[in-house]
């Protein structure tokens, strides 16, 4: 079955998942494998009950908190995400995807303060993590503080130079402090990256008539 989900090959994956539980119900890392092939494929009611699964036989599975809490996330259910992300931290303290995540979950709740804590934390463990950068500088552009958002940005951008959101987020900075030659540089490179993107060409446009 891993070689299946490794290659893309989802529906051949995901019979040889079941097959697998059929011979042995409480393999729980089949649970975990068809719960992911759900979740690639947005049947997200059916993920989280084989990650449900997964815990019911192994109560300890950072995993399966972690899918679960993805599954959550996807769905806008943030509270319930964040106690799934919570719980595989008790596990798992130093896995960088979970603290990355639950920082995630903390932004879009306007919890900035615990976000960027977790983000660095998983910074930490990942000093090369770019999501997790990414991450923390909007925690910090929607806490203000614009000097360390642009650090991060530009710490994601010299990793990832085509990062259009970055891009187009160290531009926003830029305007509001200013900079509006900045500010449109750094939206046109977004636009390079991502012609037809209605925000960014708004933004641009705001930067050349911005007085």
């Amino acid at each position: 079955g891993q070689l299946y989900l490794d290659q893309g090959r989802l529906d051949a994956a995901e019979m040889a998942f079941q097959n697998s539980i059929k011979v042995k119900p409480d393999y729980g890392k089949a649970y975990i494998n068809l719960g992911a092939i759900y979740f690639q494929q947005k049947r997200f009611d059916e993920a989280e009950k084989q990650f449900q699964k997964a815990l019911q036989i192994k109560p300890d599975y950072s995993i399966a908190y972690y899918n679960l809490g993805l599954v959550y996330f996807e769905q806008g259910e943030l509270r319930d995400a964040m106690l799934a992300f919570q719980n595989a931290l008790k596990i798992e303290p130093d896995n960088a995807d979970a603290l990355n995540s639950l920082g995630s979950a903390y932004i879009d709740k306007n919890r900035l303060d615990e976000a960027v804590k977790e983000l660095k934390k998983a910074l930490f463990i990942r000093p090369d993590f770019t999501d997790a950068q990414y991450n923390l500088g909007v925690a910090y552009m929607y806490q203000g503080n614009f000097n360390e958002a642009i650090e991060s940005f530009k710490s994601v951008l010299a990793v990832n130079p085509d990062h259009a959101d970055a891009l187009n987020n160290l531009g926003a900075i830029y305007l509001t402090l200013g900079r509006k030659d900045d500010a449109a540089a750094q939206f046109r490179n977004a636009l390079k990256i991502n012609p037809e993107n209605a925000m960014f060409k708004k933004n641009l446009d705001k930067a050349v008539h911005f007085k």
